[in-house]
């Protein structure tokens, strides 16, 4: 009597084998990955509204110590805390702005081809018409050593610090936007046609991208590693910007009117025709799922700063919206680590400091700005103030103002303690992993008596 043997197949056996060790691998990794995911929200700091013409484009500096903004004929430089520090009329129409390193030098373009300087007092520098036609669009590198202009009919050109030309570069259809690079080895432009037009700082093209669809906006990252262009489909694309390769591409329900990347191009802000929402992406959001800003109206633009910190949206009625990033996941320490004392003090000058700087600062519940700050409008009485960083553990105190003196606070932040690797997850995996080829091999091995007789 013999038995019918079936076929055996041990190297389609042991691919299922290892795809399915490969699964449960990846499961405990991803497991293990989802203990410690942080969360972010955009939280409004402050507004600014002149009350000549209203704001129509802005620009951070990389800093973040200054924040560029023009309406009208009017050019402003702010500080972190939306003060105005000077403000200038032109007597013409700025269509863009743009900042160096803590506003040492800002650069804007006008709606009659003219290219301004200013240094960081507000003094002009030079004033220079390059163009015949419109000029939209600008650019300046960190140091504040060469800007980038671009005109609507024809050429993107390159200046020095003295406003001479370097060189110009022309392509065929409109312009529709222009960006670049912080050290300024990176230069990308779009016309209203569809293509991307990537530069060295030499001038001399890098490469060049015709889309199906037509272009709407265009941004660099100051790294100088991506660029990222919208689409009127909907689609934002970042490439690569060495070897043009796509590297994401991410589909909004809008036309996207305005995107801006971080220093890295990881994490990118883009805005929308005829909304209100402002879609902020982050590495820090697994999948890449966003975060919206509401504005409450339309809006015109936005900047997104280096550390992704920070970010300005500028709305179609005329109002500068500066926003700061931050996790609500902080723990809160116990009145039995962090005691809260009160500090009973007459004054109506309040100096916060903080070790690491660039922390959040809540007072009464309210943002009042980034550390280090200086306030002389708080209120006299009692208040609580908040400061909080990502990391690090919240630190309060009560406190109280009369006036004729100046406070000085001074925070030294708690790192968060780190969770440890959660190993329990890892290792269930490799368990089952283990069990499993085991299982295979003894089957494979072992001997089926039945077929014996």
């Amino acid at each position: 009597m013999t038995g019918h043997k079936g076929k055996n197949t041990p190297g389609l056996r042991m691919q299922y084998v290892l795809m399915l060790s490969v699964l449960m691998l990846a499961a405990a990794f991803q497991a293990a990955a989802a203990v410690d995911t942080s969360q972010y929200s955009m939280e409004l700091m402050w507004e600014f509204q002149p009350d000549s013409d209203g704001i129509t484009c802005a620009d951070i500096s990389p800093d973040t110590t200054k924040i560029a903004a023009a309406g009208g004929s009017y050019v402003y430089m702010l500080g972190r805390d939306g003060g105005i520090i000077w403000e200038k009329n032109t007597d013409e129409r700025i269509n863009d702005i743009a900042t160096a390193i803590d506003g040492r030098y800002t650069v804007f373009v006008t709606q009659n081809g003219y290219v301004y300087r200013f240094n960081n007092e507000g003094t002009r520098v030079f004033m220079k018409a390059i163009s015949g036609s419109t000029l939209i669009a600008t650019a300046i590198t960190e140091d504040g050593k060469t800007e980038f202009a671009g005109a609507d009919f024809f050429p993107v050109y390159m200046l020095d610090a003295d406003g001479n030309l370097v060189w110009k570069q022309g392509f065929s259809g409109v312009l529709k936007g222009m960006a670049a690079s912080d050290s300024g080895d990176v230069v990308a432009a779009i016309n209203g046609d569809g293509s991307l037009f990537a530069y060295y700082k030499t001038g001399s093209p890098r490469w060049s991208k015709s889309h199906n669809y037509k272009t709407t906006c265009v941004d660099v990252s100051a790294n100088g590693a991506v660029i990222a262009v919208g689409l009127d489909n909907g689609d934002v694309i970042r490439y690569d910007a060495d070897s043009g390769e796509e590297i994401f591409r991410d589909n909004l329900p809008f036309v996207p009117s305005s995107v801006s990347l971080s220093e890295r191009g990881a994490d990118m802000a883009v805005s929308g025709e005829n909304s209100a929402t402002v879609y902020y992406y982050s590495v820090d959001f697994r999948n890449f799922e966003p975060i919206t800003v509401k504005t409450g109206s339309f809006v015109k633009s936005v900047k997104l700063s280096k550390s992704a910190n920070n970010m300005a949206v500028v709305s179609t009625a005329g109002k500068l919206s500066y926003y700061y990033r931050y996790s609500p996941n902080f723990v809160q320490p116990t009145a039995s680590v962090t005691p809260v004392p009160k500090v009973s003090v007459q004054a109506n000058v309040l100096e916060i400091e903080s070790e690491p700087k660039g922390a959040q600062v809540l007072i009464d519940n309210k943002i009042v700005g980034i550390t280090p700050l200086t306030l002389t409008d708080v209120a006299e009485g009692q208040h609580t103030l908040l400061i909080r960083l990502q990391g690090y553990q919240d630190w309060e105190r009560q406190f109280s103002l009369g006036g004729g003196s100046n406070v000085k606070i001074a925070a030294e932040l708690i790192p968060l303690q780190q969770d440890e690797f959660p190993w329990i997850p890892v290792i269930i995996g490799i368990i089952a992993v283990i069990a499993v080829v085991a299982y295979i091999i003894w089957r494979r091995n072992r001997v089926d008596y039945n077929y014996l007789f």
